[in-house]
């Protein structure tokens, strides 16, 4: 990486743990939002099969039940969150 991209990098990194906060204040106690560093927990990551960042893995009674990879907008996570708790009886 030269240092630009690697600034880059860690520019939509920094947008994106801001995503996760503000959408884990917003849903407050109907959903328990958690990061992960991969670098750091490379166990979990691999047993989830996370091979690109960000991932968003979406759990219900300890499955995952959506899962999303790519930059997200925080509006399109808040749209799947929504449909999950619509058909939440139905997964």
């Amino acid at each position: 990486f030269s240092s630009l991209n690697l600034e880059n990098k860690i520019t939509d990194i920094l947008r994106i743990i801001d995503k996760i906060e503000k959408i884990g204040e917003e849903v407050g106690d109907r959903v328990k939002v958690c990061k992960l560093n991969i670098d750091e927990n490379s166990e979990i990551a691999s047993h989830y099969n996370v091979m690109s960042i960000p991932t968003f893995l979406v759990f219900q009674n300890g499955n995952v039940v959506a899962s999303s990879v790519g930059v997200q907008d925080k509006n399109e996570l808040m749209e799947l969150l929504k449909w999950l708790q619509t058909n939440s009886k139905k997964i």
